[in-house]
């Protein structure tokens, strides 16, 4: 768990950084979202943690003080319930978990900024979460791989 604390934090350095850099249609993938996805599905419930201390960070740098802690901390609680339901090594899970965390997330988002065009939707809600969807499974198994490693 503390390998993963300290990815947590590097990955919100990388986040409010460098990850502008990598963007496609003025689009970055969220892994902060995606640490907090995987805690979630292989840790249970401390992801809410996780969420909560990860979004306040990256809240310490946006104009949205709050968003970001709240809405990660809801993710991590919801799908740290949910995934002990089911067997975790699927990729096909990961998939679905990434894919609707992100989505939700983005949701919020949408309707927090009341953006109702089509352009704001399509770009920012759908390709924000396959981008992140697609990055979340490559970080996944590079998270298995280490995990499974050390034991």
């Amino acid at each position: 768990m503390i390998v993963l604390s300290i990815l947590a934090f590097i990955f919100c350095i990388i986040q409010i950084s460098i990850l502008r850099s990598i963007a496609i249609l003025q689009v970055i993938p969220d892994i902060v979202l995606i640490i907090v996805i995987y805690v979630a599905l292989f840790h249970g419930k401390i992801a809410m943690w996780f969420g909560f201390f990860t979004g306040f960070f990256i809240d310490l740098y946006s104009s949205k003080l709050g968003y970001s802690a709240l809405i990660n901390t809801v993710i991590g609680y919801g799908i740290g319930n949910f995934a002990s339901q089911f067997s975790r090594e699927v990729p096909v899970l990961w998939v679905i978990m990434l894919f609707g965390g992100s989505l939700f997330q983005k949701m919020v988002l949408f309707a927090v900024q009341k953006e109702l065009s089509l352009f704001f939707f399509g770009r920012y809600v759908i390709l924000g979460s396959l981008y992140t969807t697609v990055v979340g499974v490559i970080i996944f198994f590079i998270l298995r791989k280490i995990e499974q490693g050390k034991k």
